[in-house]
């Protein structure tokens, strides 16, 4: 998995792709969430359009982020979910915690700014 941060009008976005499961580098993402978090960025999206591949660690991972960003306030979206890893996220309800968003510009959006690319 490879995890790319660039901010789009303030809101940080990573940029996911590859395989996010226990035996492709696990806790990268937590740990990318977790300094992005200490750093005082508070509204984060994670575009999953270059994921491939989720499992449940993967699932777990993404969980661990949401409570992470959840316990200071801040605030993460989902962004660029392919069929099969959305269909993950409403098979284990994952859907009712997080907020998805079929485009980047649309999770972007959510936080009231306006994604200009």
């Amino acid at each position: 998995m490879q995890v790319f941060e660039r901010v789009l009008n303030g809101v940080t976005v990573l940029d996911v792709s590859g395989r996010l499961t226990m035996n492709d580098n696990p806790g990268r993402l937590k740990a990318k969430v977790s300094s992005l978090v200490l750093k005082g960025e508070l509204q984060i999206v994670l575009n999953l359009h270059g994921l491939s591949y989720v499992d449940s660690a993967g699932l777990g991972e993404l969980v661990s982020c949401y409570t992470r960003t959840s316990k200071v306030g801040a605030m993460i979206r989902l962004a660029n979910t392919s069929p099969r890893v959305y269909e993950m996220l409403v098979l284990t309800r994952l859907v009712t915690i997080f907020d998805v968003y079929e485009t980047e510009a649309a999770a972007v959006g959510s936080f009231g700014v306006l994604a200009v690319a």
